[in-house]
């Protein structure tokens, strides 16, 4: 069974779902962002060299004695037997300027057998760096209360200077266990990740990840550049109200602008108080030619504008209410050449006579429109085009597709 149009059955031309997923609590650590890997960036440990394997390097992971969360896909694995603690990342050589930040990143795992362990402090998995000779230790990530359980880490901290050694590791002086406690337990680890500039985390990435491999096209046809674009906290592509975008470059499945449908999932942070076009969502516009999906004015109202003679002949229809900020909406927008349709959450919010709009070839711009201040200041998830005028039956399929995992 199919949750919305089908990719392929229904006429989608383009379309990108990131996965968010606020209802149930989202982090970068799920990996059910099937179209999402990720912001751009590089693991450093990858294209440095600089991974040291302790003890056993791992490159199966059913070698692992608890199997790894089912959305981790395994890159890179080690472990270590016999120690209070150890380093999972030893002399990284790579020298920062002072208040670089560092973002340090992966899974770990205490492991033991033996059921009479008593842990006699805290676990704690931390940053530890070693500049001229001196360490310094620091951020606790987790504090772990049972054992055999993978957890994720992440710590971000600003460079005093590190010039060597930096180590991603488990314990330091936090960390406490008898000699003959940490000789019946083993440590492993997987996927380190160090990333240098930044202070989002971001999925697991071995070597680099370009800003067109962050965002991928439903449709494996438009090449998304996301370089243009802020992240949030979870590494989310992010829309701030100034100058973010998302350009789509190669776009070849131009659909008629006398039949198609545009949608999407927002959630504004402010509303535009430009009273021409409002806070655009999709366009796909050139010289004054083709149509414009937008939220209009200080308080949002939705809309869909036809340009249609290639001067400044223009035809909208827009709803007569805005919407909340800060709230979820699934917002579509349909033209069969007959009739122009606006739904917000699955519901016709307005209609009116089609304009007859001559063809045009304009790459899509999401999030504002060229050479204006008609700009998103929020998230857009999730947007589709389609090259056909979506029933009221469908428009209301897709609403349902995405009213548990938005909250609508």
């Amino acid at each position: 069974m199919y949750s919305g149009p089908h990719i392929k059955r229904d006429g989608l031309v383009f379309g990108y779902d990131t996965g968010r997923n606020p209802s149930s609590n989202f982090d970068h650590r799920i990996n059910k962002r099937r179209h999402f890997r990720g912001k751009p960036t590089s693991n450093v440990l990858e294209t440095e060299a600089n991974w040291i394997y302790i003890g056993t390097e791992i490159t199966d992971p059913t070698n692992y004695p608890v199997p790894l969360p089912k959305e981790v896909k395994f890159e890179k694995g080690a472990s270590q037997g016999g120690m209070n603690w150890s380093d999972a990342c030893r002399n990284y050589t790579d020298s920062y300027a002072a208040g670089t930040q560092i973002t340090v990143s992966g899974w770990h795992m205490f492991y033991s057998t033996d059921t009479s362990l008593i842990m006699n402090g805290r676990t704690r998995l931390g940053w530890h760096y070693n500049k001229d000779g001196v360490s310094t230790f620091g951020g606790t990530i987790y504090t772990a209360t049972e054992w055999n359980k993978w957890y994720y880490f992440s710590h971000t901290f600003s460079s005093t200077g590190v010039t060597t050694n930096l180590r991603v590791e488990d314990g330091g002086y936090d960390y406490y266990l008898s000699s003959e406690d940490a000789a019946k337990t083993t440590q492993y680890y997987c996927n380190l990740q160090v990333e240098v500039g930044t202070d989002i985390v971001s999925p697991y990435v071995k070597g680099t990840r370009s800003s067109a491999q962050s965002l991928i096209d439903l449709t494996k046809t438009t090449d998304i550049d996301v370089s243009n674009v802020s992240f949030d906290s979870n590494g989310l592509p992010t829309f701030d109200g100034t100058d973010d975008s998302i350009q789509l470059t190669g776009f070849t499945q131009t659909p008629n602008p006398n039949n198609f449908s545009v949608e999407a999932i927002v959630n504004l942070s402010t509303h535009n108080s430009d009273t021409n076009l409002g806070s655009v969502i999709v366009n796909n516009y050139s010289s004054l030619r083709g149509w414009i999906f937008y939220l209009d004015g200080p308080d949002s109202r939705l809309g869909l504008r036809h340009h249609y003679n290639g001067t400044s002949g223009a035809y909208s229809i827009e709803a007569t209410t805005g919407i909340n900020l800060n709230q979820w909406y699934h917002i579509m927008g349909t033209d069969d050449g007959t009739t122009v349709r606006l739904y917000i959450n699955g519901i016709q919010v307005q209609s009116g006579n089609s304009a007859t709009a001559t063809n045009y070839s304009g790459q899509p711009l999401i999030g504002q429109f060229p050479g204006n201040n008609a700009v998103t200041n929020g998230k857009i998830p999730t947007v589709k085009i389609y090259n056909r005028a979506l029933s009221v039956a469908e428009v209301k399929q897709n609403f349902r597709a995405y009213k548990n995992r938005f909250g609508l």
